[in-house]
């Protein structure tokens, strides 16, 4: 008998997904102003959405994959 990964419930999937998406791009982004505010870095240019959007899908798609291989329960 094969038992349900205990990571997805199926009635609250968008929103568990929507709120990590939220807190880990706010952490990721705090961190960086840290790190600006600190002179550890300045902003050169910065790239058009339509560029990263390629890498951003492949990056949730790897992210998918590597949660259902070491989840080993899908």
């Amino acid at each position: 008998m094969k038992k349900e990964p205990s990571w997805i419930v199926r009635k609250s999937l968008t929103k568990n997904i929507l709120t990590g998406i939220f807190i880990g791009t706010l952490l990721q982004t705090l961190t960086l102003f840290v790190i600006y505010l600190n002179k550890g870095f300045t902003i050169i240019a910065m790239k058009r959405l339509i560029d990263v959007l390629p890498r951003l899908a492949t990056e949730f798609a790897a992210a998918a994959i590597e949660e259902i291989l070491f989840q080993g329960n899908y």
